[in-house]
């Protein structure tokens, strides 16, 4: 039979409860004397509670807010009730080593017989603002490199009336380039209507809108604009059916050529057809880069924007679930918004990286290591990325010392590896091998994952390329690019096979010491 429930049983559960508690609870008196304090604020204070029990509480508090802090106890007091402290301030707590850290802190008040007392629940808020700073750090990377593009690229949204038929355009995020183009400054140009800038749309324009909304189809264009007295080429598109992704270039210096040419007279006919020879081949080259800068494009609207939004939505809910029956919804977001960071990070490291190699900036720096120890830290740094029932298989045999840049061949391996297990369903093993043959260090990873269509294989290489099976996988398409380039700088060679539905199989060949 169930015994009765006491007031003692009562009091050893709500003590229970003080000192295990994953937040720090700090009693005050009507004095501003710490009156009780749980293990948590000795662990986060770094002071015995015999140490905090009779002094004030402003030795918790930083020099600089240590002279109003009176004030606002005995305030309270007056008035007590339970509510948050210094909304809209930014609180601190300063530790028995001088060492400060960010805090939240929310006030209840009780009476223990005449006495009047305040209760300060304690909570340590170190990772969330730095997720804080780290996402506005990536905000700030992006769209630096956004506005770094000299080529100008717009996003803007289609406005329809009644009836569902597109009436106008609103420019939604613009970079440098773009403001320049139209001589506005960005937040001028930002939420305005494309009439407003370059006149009303035209059958035409309305048409070609609609078509790349419906379809998502990139739409190229080449027109003269009254309004502004320039001519515009370029292409379109909708990567998510809602809005409309432009990258445009002025061809205005082109056109005037153009007309130029027309108006000389018949002796001059040669030089005409030689100078617009020239001028259609740099047009041409100009509509192959548009193609390269459309990936990238796609990548800042989706990749960027999506991720971004995912962010915003888990740091609002964090902030929702304050309370400590939440943490593990609090830890669930705090582990998206981190996983979302670093593959917003990682995309950027690839722009940077393929820079770097473009522009011959990457440097091979030669050293002595043990390829077989940097296979097996390789191996242990990406078991904790597997799926759910994914093993990494096979034999890392001795192959001694080579001389090589042990970074790069660390990044091709890492690079080799995430792909494989990203491809790759759970349950699904990947073989990751290495041996020595005929002077050289031969890397096997193989996976049982999507495949790459036969015909799209030709382009596996190429910047920006992803297979059309690749799904919702996020990538950046940049990987194997970079990674074979790597592999050429190790004066090494990358060979595949592949096959839609079965997996592939990833071989480079490196030699144990780099030709110089």
């Amino acid at each position: 039979m169930m015994g009765s429930f006491t007031p003692q049983d009562s009091e050893a559960g709500f003590q229970a409860l003080f000192e295990n508690a994953t937040i720090g609870i700090l009693v005050v008196n009507a004095n501003g004397l710490i009156h009780q304090v749980n293990p948590f604020i000795e662990r986060k204070f770094g002071y015995s509670a015999h140490e905090l029990i009779g002094k004030p509480v402003e030795i918790l508090v930083p020099e600089a807010y240590k002279k109003n802090h009176a004030r606002h106890i005995h305030r309270y007091f007056e008035s007590p009730k339970s509510r948050p402290m210094g909304q809209g301030v930014d609180l601190f707590g300063v530790t028995k080593s001088g060492g400060e850290f960010p805090l939240e802190i929310s006030l209840a008040h009780y009476k223990n017989g005449n006495e009047s007392l305040s209760v300060a629940f304690v909570t340590d808020i170190s990772e969330r603002r730095r997720a804080q700073d780290e996402l506005k750090s990536n905000e700030t990377k992006y769209r630096d490199l956004f506005d770094g593009l000299t080529e100008s690229i717009h996003i803007f949204e289609l406005l329809k009336d009644g009836s569902g038929n597109v009436t106008d355009a609103r420019f939604v995020l613009v970079n440098q380039a773009t403001a320049d183009l139209f001589g506005m400054k960005r937040e001028q140009l930002e939420g305005k209507l494309r009439s407003e800038v370059l006149g009303s749309m035209d059958a035409d324009s309305r048409r070609m809108a609609e078509l790349a909304l419906q379809t998502g189809k990139r739409i190229t264009y080449e027109r003269y604009y009254p309004a502004i007295n320039r001519w515009l080429a370029g292409s379109f598109y909708s990567p998510d059916r809602k809005q409309i992704v432009a990258f445009v270039h002025d061809i205005t210096p082109v056109k005037q050529a153009e007309d130029a040419l027309k108006s000389l007279n018949e002796g001059l006919e040669l030089k005409v057809a030689e100078r617009t020879l020239e001028l259609k081949q740099s047009l041409f080259r100009e509509k192959e880069l548009n193609a390269l800068k459309s990936g990238f494009v796609s990548l800042a609207s989706h990749e960027f924007r999506t991720p971004l939004t995912t962010i915003q939505t888990s740091m609002s809910l964090i902030e929702a679930y304050s309370g400590d029956d939440n943490k593990e919804k609090r830890l669930k977001h705090i582990a998206k918004v981190k996983s979302v960071v670093k593959n917003m990070v990682d995309m950027l490291n690839d722009f940077l990286s393929l820079d770097k190699l473009e522009q011959g900036k990457a440097v091979f720096t030669s050293e002595q290591f043990s390829v077989t120890t940097l296979c097996e830290e390789v191996k242990e740094e990406m078991s904790t990325m597997l799926k759910v029932g994914q093993q990494l298989e096979g034999d890392l045999h001795e192959a001694g010392i080579i001389n090589s840049d042990r970074k790069i061949l660390r990044n091709i391996l890492l690079n080799l590896l995430s792909n494989a297990i990203k491809y790759s369903p759970e349950s699904k093993p990947i073989r990751f091998s290495m041996e020595p043959k005929d002077k050289h260090i031969v890397i096997t990873v193989c996976d049982q994952g999507i495949g790459i269509p036969a015909k799209e294989q030709k382009h596996l290489f190429s910047n920006f390329f992803r297979a059309s099976n690749v799904g919702g996988v996020e990538g950046t398409g940049l990987g194997l690019n970079i990674v074979k380039k790597y592999v050429e700088m190790l004066g090494g060679e990358i060979g595949f096979q592949s096959d839609i539905g079965k997996g592939s199989m990833f071989e480079i060949s490196i030699p144990l010491a780099r030709d110089i």
